[in-house]
């Protein structure tokens, strides 16, 4: 009785947004200073479907092996294109390992993955923008101070050379929001 209640909470009105696999992903959207990018969750997902189907062909011949053969291709495709986006890995071992006499999981794929995905990036993405702005004001306060309204003056660095230049490394650290080595204007 109880796993049956449940289970009713883990539909929205008749909308699945029940996966382990969220789970990870919501770790992977706001652990990172910006969600990843659409690119590599649209490849990956668009990949992992073309393994899990191509997998699900051979089920009775690989047996065990969909799970490892699944993981093998799509982290084969990450390394090769540097799109990486991990949830595509389960839903390509869903649709490997499915019953043979199911039907191809669409409504799975567009919720929860689709859905509940989106979901996930709007409210990361939203949170990503907020945490930036506190964070350069956080800065702005550590590195600088105000002399007029709208101008802001680096503060006294340190006298020796040495730390000066350990200060503005770290000073340009906390500036590269995305950790590319470059500035670029928003940052």
């Amino acid at each position: 009785h109880e796993h049956e209640h449940e289970h009713e909470h883990s539909h929205l009105h008749g909308v699945n947004l029940h996966a382990g696999f969220l789970i990870s992903s919501a770790a992977n959207f706001f652990f990172n200073r910006k969600p990843p990018g659409l690119k590599a969750y649209m490849s990956s997902s668009i990949v992992a479907i073309i393994v899990g189907t191509i997998v699900h062909l051979f089920k009775q011949t690989l047996g065990d092996m969909c799970d490892a053969l699944c993981i093998f291709c799509m982290m084969t495709y990450w390394k090769l294109t540097g799109n990486n986006f991990g949830a595509a890995a389960s839903i390509s071992i869903y649709i490997a390992t499915r019953e043979t006499n199911q039907n191809f999981p669409f409504l799975y794929l567009l919720s929860p993955y689709l859905l509940g995905h989106l979901i996930l990036y709007i409210m990361a993405y939203s949170l990503s923008i907020v945490r930036n702005k506190v964070r350069i004001k956080l800065i702005k306060r550590e590195f600088f101070f105000n002399v007029e309204i709208s101008t802001y003056y680096l503060k006294t660095l340190h006298p020796h050379p040495h730390m000066k230049e350990k200060r503005l490394r770290l000073l340009f650290n906390r500036m590269d929001l995305s950790g590319d080595g470059t500035l670029d204007k928003e940052e």
